[in-house]
């Protein structure tokens, strides 16, 4: 089951936070922690090092993946 959490009102929203109090309206914000939960669900796959080809450097990405497994 989700974690309840509260949300707290909008800040910066326009020029010097004038849209603050539309999006707050807009939003139902504050919401308190009764009105709100999150769950999250992740796929983990493990893959062999001999699947992975060092990228050049200064890439975003350490390794490349070569070729996708099966999950079957």
């Amino acid at each position: 089951t989700g974690q309840p959490f509260t949300v707290p009102t909008a800040s910066g929203c326009g020029p010097f936070g004038v849209l603050n109090p539309i999006v707050n309206w807009r939003a139902g914000l504050p919401s308190s922690t009764t009105s709100n939960s999150l769950t999250t669900t992740s796929d983990v796959y493990n893959i062999g090092a001999d699947s992975l080809r060092p990228q050049p450097a200064g890439s975003p990405e350490p390794a490349a993946v070569i070729a996708e497994r099966n999950a079957g």
